[in-house]
């Protein structure tokens, strides 16, 4: 119980970018029954660009990023020419149908799922890199591990092999604070290490350029089945609404301080919880706050891989798997005649379903602050996807606004 605490109000002093399109009112005096009153922009572009263009690592031109990973792109340089890197990604999100997406690509008779799903490469590289300053001979051990994991010998007819680490999407830094376990009252103020980001990491590994895929659920219901998966699937606990409650209240106060003080950063690369309630419970991160801020990520991506990033909505995955799949094949370069494998996609079928607390319903109060919270985020995103070809979520239109019920 974060108890009696001053109203996080929006401030006109505040840095460009750090509030992006929206004003959040939240009062914590009586959090059983707090208010929200969101006002979404009418120019989601112009302040999605401000809120990103104030992250120094957007900044860097493809010589620096290289700089800024000289290992890594010297390893790579080196590495035995028979083992590939994947041929596409799937980004994510968590608990927004990857693994079925990925299931329903490997049906391709070129497709080689012979390797994991998840290489968690990428990731596991940006955490030994963020950690390098306290260890810094262990990235030079690691790397050549790293690489051979990414890796795998391509033979045809199977001559393709992707990689589908949901973490990809949004689990990366924007500067040098991997861990915010601490971040309130401690986070490291780096100003003379900028180094790429993920996204412009991908690009320079692979400058012929890869398909990249993210598939998208509507942020409230994925916020809600990631918090029964980890705490009832993988923790094997017992979810309740009112625990899912106190975690929303916690976290959307303690997001709202980070961007507030540090900005859009604080969608990126969170490897714990904002709130000690998830920083330091077991399970940490069983809420997963800031995956849902899609637009922020996706425009990222965008910005440095252009028509290669596809986005997806998860309810067409749902609804019509096999027209779904055909315009990822397209996307992979993967276009067949193949009958068989479109009729294999006309039913869709969970592969990692969340099962824990499927009797459950979340409070009203918590549905209410989660969809005040991610309004702004879906008018951005609903600007965005038609700019990369594909129509807006349905749940990213706009909804009517209701009152918080208790």
């Amino acid at each position: 119980m974060l108890g009696q605490a001053t109203p996080l109000r929006a401030s006109t002093g505040c840095k460009p970018g750090h509030r992006l399109a929206y004003t959040l009112i939240v009062s914590f005096a009586v959090l059983s029954e707090a208010e929200v009153r969101v006002r979404v922009s009418a120019s989601p572009a112009v302040e999605l660009d401000a809120a990103l263009a104030g992250l120094p690592s957007t900044h860097l031109s493809d010589d620096a990023a290289w700089a800024s990973h000289s290992l890594l792109f010297t390893e790579l340089r080196s590495r035995n020419t028979s083992r590939a890197l994947p041929h596409f990604y799937v980004l994510g999100a968590a608990k927004a149908g990857s693994t079925d997406l990925y299931a329903h690509i490997c049906e391709h008779p070129r497709v080689d799922c012979s390797g994991p799903k998840e290489r968690r490469v990428w990731t596991a590289y940006l955490k030994h890199v963020h950690q390098a300053y306290r260890h810094p001979s262990s990235l030079q051990r690691v790397l050549p591990a790293l690489i051979h994991q990414l890796t795998q010998p391509v033979e045809a007819p199977r001559s393709v092999f992707g990689d589908a680490t949901p973490e990809y999407l949004n689990g990366w830094l924007m500067d040098d604070n991997w861990d915010r376990s601490r971040f309130a009252s401690a986070w490291r103020q780096n100003t003379t290490v900028v180094r790429a980001c993920l996204p412009h990491v991908i690009k320079l590994a692979h400058p012929q350029g890869v398909p990249l895929i993210a598939i998208l659920r509507e942020p409230v219901q994925r916020s809600w089945s990631h918090y029964r998966y980890i705490f009832g699937d993988i923790m094997h606990q017992h979810p309740s609404e009112a625990d899912f409650d106190a975690l929303v209240h916690a976290e959307l106060r303690s997001y709202l301080l980070c961007e507030r003080d540090h900005g859009l950063r604080c969608a990126f690369g969170l490897a714990n919880g904002y709130s000690h309630a998830t920083r330091y419970a077991a399970g940490s991160g069983k809420l997963g706050l800031h995956v849902g801020m899609y637009a922020a990520h996706l425009q990222v991506w965008r910005s440095y891989h252009g028509e290669l990033v596809l986005p997806l909505c998860f309810d067409d995955l749902i609804s019509k798997p096999a027209a779904v799949l055909q315009r990822v094949y397209r996307h992979l370069g993967l276009v067949t005649k193949d009958a068989r494998v479109a009729h294999q996609a006309t039913q869709w079928q969970p592969r990692n379903p969340t099962t824990a607390g499927t009797g459950l319903a979340m409070l009203n109060r918590t549905a209410d602050q989660l969809h005040a919270f991610y309004a702004p985020h879906n008018n951005m995103l609903r600007w965005l996807m038609p700019k990369m070809g594909v129509a807006a979520c349905g749940w990213a239109l706009p909804q009517p606004v209701q009152r918080a019920r208790c």
